[in-house]
């Protein structure tokens, strides 16, 4: 063979070897690549019927390096209880709950509102508490005013629970409104924050003054009855059982069977992937603008006017 065909064989070769490996190009280009370099041959000197054998044997092809393989989860949960993140970085919503405690701060008999703060602190959480003005202000004044500035102090979201827990079905509009206003001032006057939600007390008020209420009430969908079974067992099992993306969990911080309840409930959660945020966030994150007037039992079915609600808490 002269020397214009073994470059020509040459050419052939490394073409082949390219397009085998699937580095250089499509087997298109390297079948078009190598019938120019065979016509460019051709046109300096003829060649007739060249024949050309490649050992393929003695070729060495580049190694090819396989795609790394998608990830089996879909998402991944992050430690500290600050939840779950979808693959494309947005918020799992079915991992997504808020935690509320009622009636609060402590009574004389009980250090359940500091222990459940301790509890939310280790693990990075958050949660609302729907505080009582005469508890906070006339309760223990000192250790229960420095109780709901703490709350507030670690990003905990804190709405009226009326002043003195009064049953607003029973009051007229002038009454309830004067609960309000006390009950949320009582708060600013520890926090220096606004008060934008309230709870009603034993989750209802009278058709009559519901529209006229100033704040979104907010109600649950799962009831712990932590107050009925004083059983830091039952409250867990309540809790888990029933718990979903989007729920609003009821407790309350003035028993201490809740703050043992808590101190289970808390890191289970967190191990399932759950995230636990305030309400505002919880219905923030579902895309609900929460309105005065209406009740809210979670973020799942938000955006209706909802009838007085017949619940169980206290």
């Amino acid at each position: 063979m002269n020397f214009l065909s073994k470059l020509t064989a040459i050419g052939l070769a490394f073409s082949l070897a390219a397009g085998l490996a699937g580095c250089q190009s499509s087997n298109a280009e390297t079948t078009s690549s190598a019938a120019d370099t065979t016509s460019a041959a051709a046109s300096s000197e003829s060649i007739p019927d060249l024949e050309v054998t490649i050992p393929l044997d003695d070729v060495t092809l580049p190694e090819t390096t396989a795609a790394p393989a998608e990830s089996e989860n879909a998402s991944e949960s992050t430690a500290g209880g600050e939840g779950t993140t979808a693959a494309n970085g947005e918020v799992d919503l079915s991992k997504v709950v808020a935690l509320t405690f009622d009636d609060g701060p402590d009574t004389k008999d009980t250090s359940s509102s500091n222990r459940i703060l301790d509890v939310l602190e280790q693990y990075g959480c958050k949660a609302t508490f729907f505080v009582q003005g005469q508890a906070a202000q006339d309760w223990l004044p000192e250790r229960n005013k420095a109780t709901v500035k703490r709350e507030a102090d670690l990003g905990m979201e804190i709405g009226t629970h009326t002043y003195s827990h009064a049953d607003l079905r029973k009051l007229s509009a002038d009454e309830v409104a004067e609960e309000l206003s006390k009950g949320a001032q009582a708060i600013t006057d520890i926090t220096g924050g606004e008060v934008t939600l309230m709870r009603p007390p034993y989750g209802e008020t009278s058709a009559s003054t519901q529209s006229s209420i100033p704040y979104p009430m907010i109600l649950w969908d799962v009831d712990t009855l932590d107050w009925q079974s004083k059983d830091p067992q039952s409250i867990y099992d309540i809790t888990m059982d029933q718990i979903q993306g989007g729920s609003i969990v009821l407790m309350h911080d003035t028993m201490n069977t809740t703050a043992d309840a808590v101190e289970m409930i808390v890191p289970k959660l967190i191990e399932e992937g759950y995230q636990l945020v305030t309400v505002s966030e919880l219905f923030r994150l579902y895309g609900v603008d929460l309105e005065p007037g209406y009740y809210y039992c979670n973020a799942r079915e938000a955006g209706t006017t909802v009838s007085p609600f017949s619940g169980s808490g206290q």
